[in-house]
């Protein structure tokens, strides 16, 4: 770490600055001044955010995860309509884009089931 990339805060720490990649994509600058891509847990949080914010619906789970040439895939359960008992309650699957960036690109709802019911495994 270079000398310049640090401040002093108000309690003299020295801390490193947020440094912005020359190419003006999101991610944080690695070895070398390369820009390192969105990780998966990252982008499974950007996904989930987005989704929730988007439909106003709660969170169930995400199934899956898949990095692809144009961005990701992500497979995310969301909770349609609550229930009593829990097991009656209404799930969505929802199938979101994200470019490579971790902008959304667009999401659809692939299917419905109640909690209480398996689903086989692809």
């Amino acid at each position: 770490m270079r000398e310049d990339d640090l401040q002093i805060s108000n309690n003299g720490l020295k801390k490193r600055k947020k440094l912005k990649p020359a190419t003006g994509k999101p991610g944080y600058e690695g070895r070398g001044g390369k820009v390192m891509a969105m990780n998966i847990g990252s982008v499974i949080k950007k996904a989930r955010s987005e989704l929730s914010e988007l439909t106003g619906l709660p969170l169930s789970s995400t199934l899956k995860t898949v990095k692809e040439d144009k961005g990701w895939r992500v497979l995310i359960e969301m909770v349609e309509k609550r229930a009593i008992p829990d097991g009656m309650d209404v799930l969505a699957t929802y199938e979101v884009l994200l470019d490579e960036d971790g902008n959304l690109l667009e999401f659809s709802r692939k299917g419905m089931r109640n909690r209480m019911e398996t689903v086989a495994e692809e």
